[in-house]
């Protein structure tokens, strides 16, 4: 028969601090991007874009929220990766 492994505070509670750590880059690269975006003034033509339907969208406006998109969620990439790499410093 198995032995199961015995589950001890200081191991949650690295895992916890691991879990922490990611979660705050990814968030810290999203606020980042958002604030790029917001103060590149592509923020107000994202919204203008939005409004719009789908099918009447121009090419411009595909390039706005394509843009915005990238932006947003390459900064985000940007920071899970930085916050997944101080994770993994902490030893468990």
């Amino acid at each position: 028969m198995a032995r199961r492994p015995v589950s001890s505070i200081d191991h949650n509670l690295g895992v916890v601090r691991q879990t922490i750590i990611c979660a705050a880059g990814l968030l810290g690269g999203l606020t980042i991007g958002a604030t790029i975006v917001y103060l590149s003034g592509l923020w107000h033509e994202f919204g203008a874009v939005l409004k719009t339907p789908l099918d009447s969208m121009t090419k411009s406006d595909l390039i706005v929220v394509a843009a915005t998109v990238v932006v947003v969620f390459g900064c985000g990439w940007v920071g899970a990766r930085w916050g997944i790499q101080r994770a993994a410093r902490i030893e468990i």
